[in-house]
């Protein structure tokens, strides 16, 4: 592959991530125009939340249980969370399904170094291998301590990576 090819692929990797990015960032967009924050916006579902909660029970800011609520409604156990059961509730306009979120857990994003990092981790698993992982960068805790930094979110492909897993091969 030419120096120009990979310029032009790094060109089109950085418009695909932009193009998905705006479309993340639209859908706070399109629920301000219909007026469905309460029930789109995580931070305005749990502000009517927390509002609705203080004005039952007399209360401000400063209770102790507020605090409390804002961490229980993250709380990813979904007996416990309270977005968890406002969502039950149908009080909750989901913008993603479980199945898509289930599928993101295993399957990173293909244009950005995550494809990188989850190419890394397949390879340290499946060879037993200790390994660290941070967001940018991977370590093979082999005899060599082999370390290997990804600098670049948009890059999907790194040839020290490669290079690294063949060695084992």
């Amino acid at each position: 592959m030419t120096r120009r090819d990979l310029s032009r692929q790094r060109l089109l990797r950085t418009v695909v991530v932009l193009v998905l990015s705006l479309e993340i960032q639209r859908a706070p967009v399109d629920a301000v125009r219909r007026r469905q924050l309460s029930r789109e916006l995580d931070w305005c579902i749990k502000r009517e939340l927390i509002l609705a909660y203080m004005a039952r029970k007399g209360v401000a800011w400063d209770d102790q249980r507020i605090p409390m609520m804002d961490l229980q409604f993250h709380d990813i156990k979904r007996s416990r969370g309270l977005y968890y059961l406002l969502c039950k509730q149908g009080l909750v306009d989901r913008m993603i399904t479980d199945a898509q979120i289930e599928e993101a857990m295993y399957v990173p994003p293909q244009t950005t170094r995550a494809k990188i990092r989850s190419d890394f981790i397949r390879f340290a698993n499946e060879r037993n291998r200790s390994y660290d992982v941070g967001w940018s960068y991977l370590k093979l805790n082999d005899r060599y301590q082999r370390t290997i930094l990804c600098k670049d979110p948009f890059q999907s492909w790194d040839p020290r990576v490669e290079e690294m897993i063949a060695s084992y091969y």
